[in-house]
């Protein structure tokens, strides 16, 4: 294993395990050298002040209880366990892929990869050195082009797809671009300070996906599910917020804490007869609605 690869693993048996409650040194070492690492109070060490330096993470030391502990809501960890489990994924991939050429044929992708990942790298430059941007974007509704001038705020990955926040001057308002639609992208000279327009990002944690409304509230949704259905929504929660609050020999319950919109939705129906809205009432009115809408094409 890289170093490189090491030093990821060795974050994450950090982070996991600090989620789940406070640890010791020693309890960390050993929870390390449990899974092959033989990591020295030094390398330790250097780890938790990387991770507090480089990357944010809230990790504060209890003297008392000489114990490290994570901020439960610490965004930045969260975001730093998806980035390292991607990592990771990257890493054991081509592992594989240039290892061996008979082992190619042993991992499969979706046929068709996302458009727009080619902007990724111009994008994420002009967000961090705060620079304008122009491009060309094509509205699937319309079926027409327009050229946007905008202020690049943040970039959010969503069901295998990339899409660009950004502040739209000319229009005096946020908006999200699907990168797929984007072409021509030119980084100008002219800059803006992020941090004025980053009132709107605490919207994202509220809803599933990238649409969000002016509700200013979340509302909560109470959702049945089979008990087949059941493992698959607790190995992949649809939010932060979902929590399962009973249960019996056929249907489990979930209630979760967001603004409803499309996604969510489309999550609801691409399940079909394994789920049920059974709270709010006009909520579970909408999606009646779309299933009779949709019945009736057949």
């Amino acid at each position: 294993m890289s170093s490189t690869a090491a030093k990821i693993r060795r974050f994450q048996i950090i982070i996991q395990s600090l989620e789940k409650g406070a640890y010791t040194r020693n309890e960390l070492l050993e929870k390390m050298e449990s899974q092959g690492f033989e990591v020295s109070v030094r390398t330790f060490e250097r780890d938790i002040e990387e991770l507090r330096r480089d990357f944010n993470v809230e990790l504060e030391y209890d003297t008392k209880q000489r114990s490290y502990i994570l901020e439960q809501d610490s965004r930045d960890a969260t975001r730093l366990k998806q980035v390292l489990e991607l990592s990771q994924e990257v890493q054991a991939l081509q592992a594989s892929f240039f290892s061996d050429d008979n082992q190619r044929d042993r991992i499969q992708f979706e046929p068709f990869a996302s458009k727009g990942t080619e902007n990724l790298e111009v994008l994420t430059k002009a967000i961090n050195e705060e620079k304008v941007i122009l491009f060309r974007h094509f509205n699937y509704t319309t079926e027409k082009y327009s050229d946007y001038e905008v202020f690049p705020l943040m970039l959010k990955e969503y069901a295998g797809r990339w899409y660009l926040y950004s502040y739209v001057e000319s229009r005096k308002d946020c908006r999200t671009f699907g990168l797929d639609r984007i072409e021509h992208v030119q980084v100008l000279n002219q800059g803006f300070n992020r941090k004025s327009y980053t009132d709107n990002f605490s919207k994202f944690s509220q809803v599933i996906g990238v649409n969000y409304s002016d509700q200013e509230h979340p509302s909560k949704i109470l959702l049945r599910c089979t008990a087949l259905q059941a493992w698959y929504m607790d190995s992949s929660p649809w939010h932060p917020t979902m929590k399962k609050i009973k249960q019996d020999a056929d249907d489990v319950w979930y209630e979760l804490e967001v603004i409803p919109n499309y996604e969510l939705k489309q999550k609801i129906l691409s399940m079909a007869n394994q789920i049920e809205v059974v709270e709010p009432d006009w909520f579970r009115e909408e999606v009646k609605e779309m299933l009779i809408a949709m019945s009736g094409k057949y």
